[in-house]
């Protein structure tokens, strides 16, 4: 699926996060709207950080989620 699919689908609740924001603030943007990924905009699409990418960092780095950017974990390598 291309997120230019889900941005169709969804209209204007989609929710997005900056690539500067913390993976705590994404866990807690994603828990707070009840979703399992946010798409990651600066200006454009940039990218899209799951569920799974932050439980793969967590796992690895678990005293780090307040320290690493969305950036720094997301998933790049969107279609749009």
């Amino acid at each position: 699926m291309r997120i230019r699919d889900i941005l169709r689908v969804k209209g204007d609740r989609v929710i997005t996060i900056s690539p500067d924001h913390s993976v705590h603030q994404a866990m807690q943007a994603m828990m707070r709207h009840q979703i399992g990924a946010l798409v990651v905009e600066a200006e454009v699409i940039v990218g899209i950080i799951t569920e799974r990418d932050i439980l793969g960092f967590a796992t690895r780095t678990p005293d780090a989620v307040d320290r690493v950017a969305v950036a720094d974990v997301m998933t790049r390598d969107v279609i749009v």
